[in-house]
């Protein structure tokens, strides 16, 4: 059990008590009290809710950094992401019918609500492409230009963290959308400035705006994980280390200033490697028998 004692006093009204090591690595954070003193451990792991008891005893030793626990982040099969990025474009189709056959027959609101519906599955649709074939990030792909794309040379040019500026590779699927989509937004009612997406007011789509539609999506292609921007990027890079892409082109790929950063995602499980430890586990051939 880990013991702490704060020689500042911070909280003594709740010396005694059992907390978590979250709410202690928290408060000492926002309060930047490096007064926080821990005993026998070295490090407190942020993210762990063990017990921890505020003491007065015992010898104690400094807190050199709080490390953050590395999650493993959560991807996609590309079956999923087949059935993710399809969802946009069933819609399109169902749209483009409607505003096809019934647009005589029907006053002005409706066409509108369906031109706006249409745009946006053209948009949502290249979005994903988008995501799925640079595994840019979402801040990247909001803040695109016009001129940060380049169909010839097959990239767009992205601004990463720390300001680094990159070039994201486009696959042949992802072009043939993207220009589909651009040729529908050039005409697009209040377009104005240079962002490659937009909402359909023709201003910048919004982050929350691409978040709330990929969720929507996902429970759409029937994906029991709650599927978010990042998982795209998560996904291709599982999935070229699976094909076999060498770890610093992946890396070079992501953007990733180390390969510690990429290195996450050789921890990944995939369903192949799954079935094959099933299939291979002396467990396997065993007769099991329920109590």
């Amino acid at each position: 059990m880990v013991q702490i004692k704060l020689i500042k006093d911070w909280r003594s009204d709740r010396r005694g008590e059992i907390i978590t090591v979250n709410e202690v690595v928290a408060n000492a954070l926002v309060k930047q009290d490096f007064g926080l003193l821990v005993l026998p451990e070295k490090q407190v792991q942020a993210g762990q809710d063990r017990p921890v008891v505020l003491t007065e005893e015992a010898p104690i030793e400094p807190i050199n950094k709080v490390r953050k626990v590395q999650k493993i982040p959560k991807y996609l099969s590309v079956e999923e992401v087949k059935k993710l990025i399809n969802q946009p474009y069933l819609e399109g189709i169902k749209y483009k019918e409607e505003l096809k056959n019934k647009r005589r027959s029907k006053g002005q609101v409706w066409l509108k609500r369906i031109q706006n519906k249409l745009f946006a599955g053209k948009r949502d649709y290249a979005i994903l492409h988008l995501f799925y074939s640079s595994g840019i990030r979402l801040a990247e792909l909001v803040g695109l230009d016009l001129g940060d794309i380049d169909f010839d040379r097959g990239i767009v040019k992205v601004l990463g963290k720390g300001s680094r500026e990159r070039e994201a590779t486009l696959t042949t699927e992802a072009i043939k959308v993207l220009q589909g989509y651009l040729k529908a937004r050039k005409n697009w009612r209040g377009c104005k400035g240079e962002a490659v997406f937009l909402s359909r007011g023709g201003k910048r789509i919004t982050r929350i705006n691409i978040q709330r539609n990929i969720v929507r999506y996902g429970k759409l292609a029937g994906t029991t994980k709650k599927v978010m921007p990042h998982m795209l990027r998560h996904s291709i890079a599982t999935h070229y280390l699976n094909g076999g892409m060498d770890i610093r082109k992946v890396q070079d790929f992501l953007g990733h200033e180390s390969l510690a950063s990429t290195q996450i995602y050789t921890h990944l499980q995939t369903d192949d490697q799954r079935e094959e430890r099933n299939r291979l586990h002396p467990q396997s051939k065993m007769k099991i028998k329920l109590i």
